[in-house]
C-alpha cells in the first residue's frame, strides 16, 4: 500500500504543486490591469529552499521547510486525499487567520452573474412564460411543473 501511495503522490506533486512562471496573457508574470510584463512573478516564485522549518526572528512568521524552489508547501496526506494543488501555510497568528478567513467568506460568496444580469434573466424567464405563472394555461400539469 506504501509504494501505490508514494507512486501516486508523486505523480500529484509532480503534475499539479509545480509552478512554471507564465507570460502568456493572465500568466504570473504579467499585470492584469495593463497586460505588461513582470520582473517578478507574482505568486512569489521560486521561494527560497531551507532545509527545516524555522520561526522569522523579525516577524515571527513560521517559515516552511522548501526543499524545492519550485513547489507549493505542501501536506502528503492531504494531497494524496484531494488529489490536487492544496498549498499549505501555518496559521498561528491572528492576522493570518483573519486574512484567510476574509478570503473564503469572498470566495464562497461571490456570485457568478452580476446582480442586474441575473434579474434581467428572472425577467426574460418570467416574460416568456406569464401564462404559466398566471395560471392561464388549460393544461395543469404544465402549470405544476
Amino acid at each position: 500500500w506504501w509504494a501505490k501511495f508514494k507512486e501516486t503522490f508523486n505523480d500529484i506533486v509532480y503534475k499539479s504543486h509545480r509552478h512554471q512562471c507564465s507570460t502568456a496573457p493572465g500568466g504570473c508574470k504579467v499585470d492584469k490591469k495593463t497586460e505588461k510584463l513582470l520582473k517578478v512573478c507574482k505568486r512569489r516564485f521560486p521561494c527560497p529552499v531551507r532545509p527545516c522549518t524555522v520561526m522569522d526572528p523579525d516577524s515571527g512568521a513560521l517559515l516552511m521547510k522548501q526543499g524545492e524552489e519550485r513547489l507549493n508547501s505542501y501536506s502528503p496526506t492531504l494531497t494524496y486525499l484531494l488529489r490536487c494543488n492544496s498549498d499549505v501555510t501555518s496559521l498561528l497568528s491572528g492576522t493570518a487567520i483573519k486574512a484567510i478567513t476574509a478570503y473564503v467568506t469572498d470566495y464562497i460568496t461571490k456570485t457568478p452573474l452580476k446582480t442586474h444580469a441575473m434579474f434581467t434573466a428572472v425577467k426574460t424567464v418570467f416574460s416568456r412564460n406569464s401564462d404559466l405563472f398566471s395560471g392561464e394555461s388549460g393544461d395543469r400539469k404544465i402549470c405544476a411543473r
